[in-house]
């Protein structure tokens, strides 16, 4: 789940390959065909606006396409290295800050990649040198002592655009700017 501010952001970023950022279906359109889905509410505002982000047809999108995804899963490319910039997107579509009671966060990355993977992404994020663990379930979870330093070194100076509350390492700040997203927020697919 992502949001228009960040798809804006990322149709600017990609420049000519992104065609458009466009509504898919309102809120209303999701409700009405929960309806006929039997889903658990057909209230309007138990749904967000669906945008999508909408690219040009190229080779070389398939190309990317099919190095990262198998039939037997998603893979990480053995020519791939971690930078900070494709860092900060994972972040940005499956991370978060832990703070888990503890007073500082712990930043926290999904990885949903093959098992076998797993072991090709605990070295890689053991060479960008911050303190971390993966869990079982593949969760990569960045150190307390590590985290602020993490953050800055995904996006320094600044924080991606729509996921702002991401990057506050104070749980008072992130609350006030998660409910301010969550009010705007959009469930976004790229097609």
């Amino acid at each position: 789940m992502t949001n228009k501010t960040y798809l804006d952001y990322l149709h600017d970023v990609l420049g000519w390959m992104s065609n458009q950022v466009c509504m898919h279906t309102t809120a209303l359109g999701q409700a009405n065909k929960s309806q006929s889905l039997e889903a658990l509410s057909d209230d309007p505002s138990n749904y967000k606006d669906v945008y999508v982000m909408r690219s040009k047809t190229h080779d070389w999108l398939r190309d990317v396409y099919d190095t990262w995804q198998t039939e037997n899963g998603k893979i990480i490319p053995k020519n791939v290295e971690l930078t900070p910039t494709i860092v900060r997107h994972w972040y940005c579509g499956d991370g978060c800050l832990d703070f888990g009671g503890r007073g500082e966060p712990s930043a926290r990355i999904k990885a949903e990649f093959m098992q076998d993977h797993l072991n090709r992404i605990r070295e890689m994020f053991g060479d960008i040198g911050f303190k971390h663990h993966i869990t079982d379930n593949g969760a990569i979870i960045i150190s307390q002592t590590d985290t602020r330093e993490f953050l800055q070194w995904m996006s320094p100076g600044h924080p991606v655009p729509g996921f702002e509350y991401k990057w506050t390492t104070s749980i008072e700040e992130q609350k006030k700017l998660r409910s301010a997203y969550e009010s705007t927020q959009t469930i976004s697919t790229h097609e």
